[in-house]
């Protein structure tokens, strides 16, 4: 008991403080009496039993200098006096716990750690290491003032900038104005130049569909009439009608692959009334099936097969009586005198192209090469020549459905001064629709094309669907583009552009005025620097208010400072840590994102990295920006 009692004493006793583990600011709440006052509940206990190792006050505070009480009151300090150094305080839950905290050894008294008091050594090492931290400090110090100088040049800079920008963005707005007013002037003239043009084009469709409108009716008694023209035809010619011999006037192939050459037999099965002005008949042809042709390019022809001398004796029959002409003979290869091919009718137009030989009466033989005007041999016999040959066989009873078509190119009708201008005889003609059977037989100009110039013709090519069937497009006038419409838009549209991409510019600017770069935008001049940590995996890289990346990888962006309401830098913004987020997502895991403490350093480097938890790191940035003197105190 009385050793007990000794150690006590002791605890309680410091010859330096008085009190154990009171230190001088605490002093005054401890007098020197003979009971002690709990500071809570209003206890007093008797003065012996402070610092007996004993809790005896509800709070604890009768037990500063041991770790009596420390789980009443685990935030409760015990001070360290450390003469010769300096003084700190350890929470008491460390006392007489067998380590020596204290330099001075005055939180292990009475104890078996033998703590001996080494303050003057550890104030010895703690003055290098002061001075090799103030050395740093004022080092750092002194480039964070250089920084300084660079902000201060570079906001000034920035702020210039936005002013200039601000006053050519309201110029540029000024301007806009007169152009866009400008532009919607002329818009509004281009657009009542379009109604315009679609008015005009509303009032042309309505003449177009009045023309068409009759040229149908004229069709309609041009196809009368022509039906009554080829049913006389065929009354008259009896190979157009059902039983009568025909031949192939074309080499005709079938899907069978089986040829039949011009000149083959065929017999007419039916015959059929025009429809739209086109006469149409059924042949059949030995071993195959019926065929339809359409009466236009001629596809057969009444047959020739009979010897050439009993042909014309045919012929000489199919012509008007004492007709001076016998019939034409064609010819191969350009020659008069070649190898007879077929014969036709004296009033079969020839076209250019053609070789053989009129036969007139008289035996007399007219021959032409194939350097020829269109002919017939009716005319030849008549004259003695092919100049006028057309005028004889062009009969004024065939119709033509329109008087204002011109467009020979498309197949359209020649009025009767038409075609005489154009050589082709005093009267109105058909022409063919078929732009290629144009090309394959050379047409040129009048009966030629028609097929239709002679009233003993055999089949007859006409129709007389003109062009007024095509659809009239009304032009709406949206295609109209008016030159002042267009120079004011183009004047507009650059303007707008510029405008906008100068806004662009001011919001950057104004954005970047308004981050936080330090109370004296110390972290201005490192925007736009980049700084590694080369590790034997990776290469780091920080580049200040932009980026953290790994490599190619992204480890998060500029987010905003760390937040606080406490410590040195004062505010919200916690300037010893940057946040960056939303960096390239983790494997099965989030998308990094990276805390960079900034610490105070001679020069801008990058210390170290972790990864606390997947796919978060943390970064230690030294950065001169970030020295305060009051580090160094």
């Amino acid at each position: 008991m009385m050793l007990r009692n000794a150690v006590v004493a002791a605890l309680a006793w410091t010859a330096s403080a008085g009190l154990r583990g009171v230190g001088p600011q605490e002093a005054g709440s401890y007098p020197d009496k003979a009971e002690f006052k709990c500071f809570e509940g209003g206890n007093v206990v008797p003065w012996d039993k402070v610092n007996d190792d004993y809790c005896d006050c509800d709070d604890g505070s009768d037990e500063p200098g041991t770790a009596a009480c420390s789980s009443l009151t685990p935030r409760a300090l015990f001070y360290c006096a450390n003469k010769g150094h300096k003084a700190e305080k350890v929470v008491q839950s460390r006392v007489n716990d067998g380590i020596c905290d204290c330099c001075d050894g005055t939180d292990e008294l009475g104890t078996a750690a033998g703590c001996k008091d080494i303050c003057e050594e550890v104030a010895t090492v703690w003055a290098k290491e002061k001075e090799e931290h103030d050395r740093k400090v004022a080092t750092g110090l002194a480039r964070k003032a250089e920084l300084v100088a660079q902000a201060k040049a570079a906001s000034e800079s920035q702020k210039a900038e936005k002013a200039k920008k601000d006053l050519e963005l309201k110029a540029l707005h000024a301007s806009l104005e007169l152009q866009e007013a400008e532009e919607k002037k002329q818009i509004g003239i281009e657009e009542s130049e379009r109604a315009a043009i679609k008015a005009e084009s509303e009032k042309k469709k309505e003449e177009h569909d009045r023309l068409a409108a009759q040229a149908k009716e004229a069709r309609e008694q041009a196809t009368a009439a022509l039906q009554s023209t080829l049913e006389a035809s065929v009354a008259k010619h009896g190979a157009m009608t059902k039983g009568g011999k025909v031949a192939l006037l074309r080499d005709l192939s079938f899907v069978n692959g089986k040829k039949h050459p011009a000149g083959t037999a065929a017999t007419v099965t039916s015959v059929t009334t025009p429809d739209k002005g086109a006469a149409s008949m059924i042949v059949q042809i030995p071993g195959e099936d019926t065929l339809y042709f359409k009466a236009g390019p001629v596809d057969v022809h009444p047959t020739e097969q009979q010897p050439v001398e009993a042909a014309e004796a045919a012929t000489r029959s199919a012509d008007a009586p004492g007709s001076p002409c016998v019939s034409w003979t064609q010819t191969a290869n350009c020659d008069p005198n070649g190898k007879a091919e077929q014969t036709k009718p004296c009033s079969e137009v020839i076209p250019k192209g053609r070789s053989g030989y009129c036969l007139c009466d008289g035996d007399r033989r007219m021959e032409y090469k194939c350097e020829h005007e269109p002919m017939t041999c009716q005319s030849v016999c008549e004259t003695g020549e092919d100049s006028t040959v057309l005028k004889h066989w062009c009969p004024e009873a065939y119709p033509y459905p329109s008087a204002e078509s011109t467009d020979f190119e498309h197949n359209v009708c020649y009025t009767t001064e038409q075609t005489a201008a154009a050589g082709s005889g005093p009267c109105g003609t058909w022409c063919a629709r078929d732009a290629e059977w144009f090309k394959e037989h050379e047409c040129t100009w009048g009966c030629e094309c028609g097929q239709m110039c002679g009233e003993d013709r055999q089949a007859a090519t006409v129709d007389v669907v003109g062009d007024e069937d095509a659809a009239f497009v009304v032009d709406t006038g949206s295609s109209h583009v008016r030159p002042e419409a267009k120079a004011a838009r183009e004047a507009a549209t650059s303007t707008r552009s510029r405008a906008n991409a100068l806004k662009g510019d001011v919001e950057r600017l104004e954005k970047d005025l308004e981050l936080n770069y330090g109370p004296e935008n110390e972290f201005l001049p490192l925007k736009g620097q980049c700084f590694e940590l080369k590790t034997p995996e990776y290469v780091y890289k920080l580049c200040p208010f932009s980026e953290v990346k790994q490599g190619g990888t992204s480890m998060g962006k500029w987010s905003s400072w760390g937040k606080q309401t406490y410590g040195s830098w004062g505010g919200q913004d916690d300037l010893s840590i940057q946040i960056y987020e939303h960096g390239q997502k983790c494997w099965s895991g989030p998308e990094r994102s990276t805390e960079v403490k900034v610490v105070c350093g001679v020069e801008n480097k990058l210390r170290s990295l972790n990864e606390p938890s997947m796919c978060s790191y943390t970064l230690v940035w030294e950065t001169p920006a970030a020295c305060a003197s009051v580090e160094g105190a």
